[in-house]
């Protein structure tokens, strides 16, 4: 819930002006979420079967779903990866997508930061609304 709310934050105001502090406090709410529950260190494990669902979702064919594929698409290692480093990687997802997208470099692509949003959306089971 609260990575939804962190991801509509900047979703909604990317045009206008992210409200970095809010978008601050927000991480740091998630950051004390994942060490104040103990599921910082626990791992996310993309098995064969999420890794096919996740590719299908991307619109590939069938046999294009390898692992590489998968990682090319998820953004993360196929062998998976624990939640802390998900979040931190995400974090700099955006932070390195945001300085791209604010000065104008070419090259900026929110899908870096939407399809790990995606990721663990689908890794959690959780539906769209």
């Amino acid at each position: 819930m609260l990575v939804q709310q962190w991801f509509d934050q900047i979703d909604t105001s990317l045009e206008h002006g992210v409200n970095l502090p809010l978008l601050q406090n927000l991480e740091t709410r998630i950051d004390r979420y994942l060490m104040d529950h103990g599921i910082a260190k626990h791992q996310l494990k993309f098995t064969p079967a999420f890794q096919r669902k996740f590719l299908q979702y991307c619109g590939l064919r069938e046999e294009f779903y390898t692992s590489e594929l998968f990682e090319k698409y998820a953004r993360y290692p196929a062998a998976g990866v624990d939640l802390q480093t998900f979040w931190q990687l995400l974090v700099g997802a955006f932070v390195t997508f945001h300085c791209a997208y604010t000065s104008g470099r070419p090259g900026a692509n929110f899908s870096e930061v939407e399809m790990r949003v995606k990721l663990l959306r689908m890794y959690l089971d959780v539906r769209e609304v």
